[in-house]
């Protein structure tokens, strides 16, 4: 294979690896039409130019949070690249001239551009989603991963709108004519179809709650916070400061109030923060609760 096809192969893969999704070696061979052996080789190639690999229980990889281990402080391409002029423009014969210059070049060649190469990808979706939801047709979200079912597979959606940053589109599953949400770090690509998209429900009232849940009709939740589960629920799930009430309380100096659409979402934060969060109402969440911890194992 020639060093250009190889380079595209290892960008394609650096991008995939980027996103919130564990790969097997299998999956990755299969997707790039070549050898386990080959897709082990490109991982080596990346830990060499300083990405940094994880791997979960099922040995499957993706890139770690923050992408690289830099050699130098964190600077944008841009900066690299004065930088890197800086140092040329040295006398030849200065004896840190050459270990400098090697040292620019290792963090500006991949690293840089396959954090370029994943933004690109992702501006193409957000583009074809958007393009999509004009036409009022039908997307094929490539290789999405699940987090609920631990799978990978096409998903074909009728997308409705952008949420959250445009981090995550919600979108009718045409399989099961569920809504749900989908992460975009979670899908390789995106591929607009022919099928006319229905929409069905009525979206103009449709919500969706800090936890990520959706429907027609919602619940006021009530929960007492402490300090540390008021700052986890404001850097979490994006709930400004401001919204959360203060009450005279020392172990609870916080109150969240809001309409929630399931009890799955909050309460997966509840479980997460037990003797941080108290709940007040509505009585379905605190039984919701209470199940959930008379069903989990004894260790």
């Amino acid at each position: 294979m020639s060093e250009d096809k190889t380079a595209v192969r290892i960008l394609s893969l650096i991008s995939l690896l980027h996103r919130d999704v564990y790969w097997s070696i299998d999956r990755l061979a299969q997707r790039f039409g070549t050898t386990k052996r080959i897709i082990e080789g490109y991982l080596k190639d990346l830990e060499s130019m300083n990405y940094t690999l994880v791997s979960d229980e099922k040995k499957r990889y993706k890139i770690a949070s923050g992408g690289t281990i830099h050699l130098l402080p964190e600077f944008d391409p841009d900066e690299y690249l004065f930088l890197r002029e800086a140092v040329a423009s040295v006398r030849a014969d200065h004896p840190l001239r050459n270990a400098i210059l090697e040292k620019i070049n290792d963090n500006i060649k991949l690293p840089v551009i396959g954090t370029l190469a994943t933004q690109h990808v992702t501006t193409n979706m957000l583009t074809t989603l958007q393009e999509a939801m004009d036409e009022g047709v039908c997307v094929r979200l490539k290789d999405y991963y699940s987090l609920r079912s631990d799978t990978v597979s096409d998903r074909t959606i009728e997308p409705i709108r952008m949420l959250r940053g445009m981090r995550y589109v919600l979108g009718i599953d045409r399989k099961s004519n569920e809504v749900r949400q989908y992460k975009v770090d979670r899908m390789s690509g995106v591929e607009k179809l022919k099928i006319k998209a229905t929409n069905l429900p009525d979206f103009a009232e449709w919500g969706i709650d800090d936890f990520l849940m959706n429907g027609h009709k919602g619940v006021t939740v009530k929960l007492g916070l402490t300090n540390k589960a008021a700052s986890l629920l404001c850097e979490e799930y994006g709930v400004r400061q401001e919204s959360l009430i203060e009450q005279i309380s020392k172990e609870f100096p916080y109150r969240y109030e809001a309409t929630v659409y399931g009890m799955e979402g909050v309460g997966r934060y509840v479980m997460g923060l037990i003797d941080q969060v108290k709940v007040y109402s509505p009585e379905r969440l605190k039984t919701y609760i209470r199940k959930k911890i008379e069903n989990q194992p004894v260790v």
